[in-house]
């Protein structure tokens, strides 16, 4: 049996915005103990140079997974709550998961 699934980093899912008609979507993470507001100034970076699609970043900060995936705060909460890396009563928001909650 495999190791649990565990939060191993904090991340950012932007839409990279090109000439292709394709959508691209991109993880940005960095591993602890960085947390979200170290990531926001290369996120913010690409907005401004319209590598981002503004309107995608803030509602898509989460976690990188250890399996390489990407989830979303409360996604995030029930893995690492599985995993046992936090119970829900040390959540400064029960069901949604902070980079200060675990790091």
């Amino acid at each position: 049996m495999g190791q649990p699934l565990r939060v191993v980093a904090a991340a950012y899912e932007v839409v990279v915005t090109t000439d292709d008609p394709r959508v691209v979507r991109t993880i940005i993470s960095a591993p602890r103990p960085a947390r979200h507001h170290n990531l926001a100034g290369l996120v913010h970076h690409g907005q401004e140079r319209g590598l981002f699609a503004d309107e995608q970043t803030v509602r898509n900060s989460g976690f990188l997974l250890s399996d390489g995936s990407y989830a979303d705060r409360q996604r995030a909460a029930d893995v690492a709550i599985a995993a046992g890396q936090i119970t829900r009563d040390q959540m400064t928001i029960k069901g949604t998961l902070f980079s200060e909650d675990l790091w």
